[in-house]
């Protein structure tokens, strides 16, 4: 796995944008380095960790940005709240909690349901991303 991240994630300087880098993604690549066998490898997933850390915007958030109606600091409330539309509404994935234990039940099981599980994390974790950058480019628009 570390491999495959660090053949996605090839420049060393490039800007990484987290919602939860420093408690979530950040540990969870570290973790990987322990399994990771190059080198090299090693060095491009600590970078990444570092890179993760620094652009997590959730810290940037919770100091700057409060919406009335806003419920909790999960993307998916401060895109309900900010948007004018809910691209979650139409999701079988509801939440990062529920994507991370079906992908958990994806990695343990043999059936054909998988497909339809990667299916569903995909259509999350896409949604999830691009509602990230919709985020961003409201609040940049405010200005």
């Amino acid at each position: 796995m570390g491999q495959k991240i660090c053949e996605i994630i090839t420049e060393k300087k490039c800007g990484i944008y987290t919602w939860h880098g420093r408690s979530v993604e950040a540990p969870i690549t570290k973790d990987i380095i322990n399994f990771t066998r190059e080198t090299e490898h090693k060095d491009q997933l600590r970078n990444i960790v570092e890179l993760m850390k620094k652009g997590d915007l959730l810290p940037y958030f919770k100091d700057n940005f409060y919406m009335f109606g806003q419920e909790t600091w999960s993307v998916k409330s401060i895109a309900e709240n900010l948007l004018d539309h809910n691209p979650y509404s139409d999701l079988k994935i509801k939440g990062g909690a529920e994507a991370m234990e079906i992908y958990h039940q994806y990695r343990k099981i043999n059936n054909t349901n998988k497909n339809e599980m990667k299916k569903n994390l995909i259509d999350y974790c896409s949604v999830d991303t691009s509602v990230m950058i919709d985020i961003w480019k409201a609040v940049l628009s405010y200005n």
